[in-house]
C-alpha cells in the first residue's frame, strides 16, 4: 500500500488548526524523493482568512516547508512558490488570480469543512486563496 507524503505527513503531525494547506509546486500533491528542485509548503491557520497570496506575506499564518532529501520540515524561507497542486484540509477557496481575483468571479476551486483532499488544476494556477475557521 503507497500513501502520499502529504497523507503520511498529516498523520505524523496531526493537526491543531482551523485550516491547512500544503502547497506543491508539483502536480497531485506528490514529492519525487529524488528531485531536489521539488518542495512543498504547509501553511495552517487558526482563524478566518481574508485573502492570502503566494509569494506575498501571510501574517498569523504558519508556514513550514520541506525537500526532499532533507531532514524534514524547515521554515519558509526559500524563494517564490507558485503551486501546481495543494493538499487541502477545512473549508479553503482558490483563485487563479492573487488578491482573490479572476475571471469568473475568481473562484477556482472551494472546499467544504471537513474535507480533506488534493486539488490539481490543469488549465489555470493557484495564486491565492482564503480559508474559514469552521
Amino acid at each position: 500500500m503507497k500513501f502520499s507524503i502529504a497523507t503520511v505527513l498529516t498523520a505524523l503531525t496531526g493537526t491543531t488548526s482551523a485550516w491547512a494547506v500544503t502547497a506543491y509546486n508539483t502536480k497531485e500533491c506528490r514529492l519525487n524523493p529524488i528531485q531536489s528542485d521539488e518542495f512543498s509548503r504547509r501553511l495552517e491557520g487558526n482563524h478566518r482568512t481574508e485573502c492570502l497570496t503566494f509569494g506575498e506575506d501571510m501574517p498569523n499564518v504558519q508556514c513550514t516547508q520541506v525537500r526532499p532529501g532533507t531532514d524534514g520540515y524547515h521554515g519558509c524561507i526559500d524563494g517564490e512558490m507558485i503551486p501546481r497542486s495543494v493538499f487541502i484540509e477545512g473549508s479553503c477557496i482558490f483563485f487563479a488570480e492573487p488578491h482573490c481575483a479572476g475571471a469568473d468571479v475568481g473562484q477556482l476551486y472551494l472546499t467544504s469543512p471537513g474535507d480533506v483532499q488534493c486539488y490539481t488544476p490543469y488549465s489555470s494556477n493557484i495564486m491565492s486563496f482564503s480559508c474559514n475557521a469552521d
